[in-house]
């Protein structure tokens, strides 16, 4: 449990700035190239990308608090996934998510 929770605190080391500054660099030299150059996944670079163009500078900011949702939203939410054909990540970070793993975990909470 302690393990996880430090993995999640290092993921929010980078500044709402500093994403942005990557995403402009995959723009230019591309996610590949960007990724080595700065030791950040393929997959990071094209969430924050994401989350960018569904939540604006905000949803870069790191966060600090873990937001709450009720039982009836998490539910609303898995079965509006379940009738799109939209990929997990993408469904997530529109509604407002952080990536697919919260959205993953739910899923497999109402199965």
């Amino acid at each position: 449990m302690l393990g996880g929770h430090f993995h999640m605190e290092r993921k929010s080391k980078y500044s709402a700035a500093f994403k942005l500054m990557i995403i402009h660099e995959a723009e230019t030299l591309g996610i590949t190239r960007t990724s080595r150059l700065y030791s950040i996944s393929d997959h990071t670079i094209r969430t924050w990308k994401l989350i960018y163009k569904y939540q604006g500078i905000q949803g870069l900011e790191p966060t600090h608090s873990n937001n709450t949702y009720s039982s009836e939203y998490k539910a609303s939410l898995v079965e509006e996934y379940q009738k799109s054909d939209e990929k997990l990540e993408e469904f997530a970070i529109r509604h407002g998510l952080r990536g697919r793993t919260q959205l993953s975990q739910w899923i497999m909470g109402y199965q």
